[in-house]
């Protein structure tokens, strides 16, 4: 059953690798200096609403754990499991990680510099500490009442998720409407 699912994962894989482009977006909020004011603005909520989203969404979809963990930086390949280590890492400012944890109170939501201090080792299974996620978001074009975004859930060695969202302003919020591009599924 296992060789099943990991030749079932490995075919995913190869599928999904075959479109290798990145999208043509703009750098998200940029950061804050150390000691700066980190009050969001109208951008920062912006685009703290719209990970938010996202968040939710993978949630749905990958992992129900309200334990979330998600990189401090957006990851223009965040949807390409076959990607490399990114070449351009974009700092998700402060204000914007602060308004998105505001924006889902339910949720243990943190985030963090390095994925791996939250992947512990069980049963020869790499998986995230607590039962939790470990989210990658991708970079958020400026404007617009409609966007696309990477993103990326991993819980564990043969649970992780690799989409591209389409995210639309509607009734005075974002909402994740479908997807676009290839979806890989470990």
């Amino acid at each position: 059953m296992r060789l099943r699912a990991l030749a079932v994962g490995v075919a995913l894989l190869i599928f999904v690798s075959c479109t290798d482009e990145a999208p043509n977006v703009s750098q998200p909020t940029t950061t804050t200096s150390a000691g700066a004011d980190t009050e969001a603005t109208g951008a920062d909520r912006r685009t703290a609403e719209i990970y938010a989203a996202i968040i939710m969404t993978l949630r749905r979809e990958a992992n129900p754990s309200p334990i979330v963990y998600v990189l401090d930086r957006a990851d223009p390949g965040a949807a390409r499991p076959t990607r490399r280590k990114p070449t351009h890492k974009s700092p998700i400012s402060e204000a914007v990680q602060e308004a998105a944890v505001e924006e889902l109170p339910r949720l243990e939501l943190t985030f963090v510099r390095h994925g791996d201090d939250v992947l512990v080792e069980k049963r020869r299974c790499t998986q995230v500490k607590k039962g939790g996620s470990l989210v990658t978001l991708g970079l958020i074009p400026h404007g617009g009442e409609t966007v696309e975004v990477a993103a990326s859930s991993f819980t564990a060695c043969l649970s992780a998720l690799w989409v591209t969202y389409v995210v639309k302003h509607r009734d005075g919020g974002w909402e994740v409407t479908g997807t676009t591009g290839p979806v890989a599924i470990s």
